[in-house]
């Protein structure tokens, strides 16, 4: 396993998140606006384990017209580490409350995070709400279509 794991150590240097690789750029000549209010959730692993923290605010504040506002505990744990939310649902329901209440506190229309396991957590517990959960580059989608 000796060669194996030094490619894969190799190849993790090289590896970035999406936001990371698209906030080095100046996308704004190939936009048109997007009229929203969003909030952004850290995921533990992008935060904590790679370091990703102003690279999406970056790319979600390059978007003509996205209203980015922080909310409170944006770094907090929503729940839904890995397998958590489905291995201990009531638990991981009672983290995310918070999570909730922060993001209703904002009166963001949409809240944006990198992970699909904390979409997922977030979106389930929002309940009937209006407010949408997305990736930040499907906001960025909607800018280039």
């Amino acid at each position: 396993m000796g060669e194996e794991a030094g490619a894969a150590r190799a190849l993790a240097k090289k590896v970035q998140d999406i936001s990371q690789y698209l906030s080095r750029f100046d996308l704004k000549k190939f936009l048109r606006p997007v009229h929203e209010r969003v909030t952004y959730h850290d995921p533990c692993h992008l935060l904590r384990s790679q370091g990703v923290k102003e690279e999406p605010r970056r790319l979600l504040t390059s978007i003509p017209g996205v209203d980015l506002v922080e909310m409170e505990g944006a770094d907090v744990c929503c729940g839904g580490g890995g397998s958590f939310q489905w291995e201990h649902p009531q638990i991981a329901s009672g983290i995310s409350a918070a999570k909730v209440e922060a993001i209703q506190k904002t009166r963001a229309g949409v809240v944006a995070s990198g992970c699909p396991g904390c979409r997922l957590q977030i979106y389930g517990n929002l309940g009937e709400n209006s407010i949408r959960v997305l990736h930040p580059v499907e906001i960025l989608a909607k800018a280039l279509l």
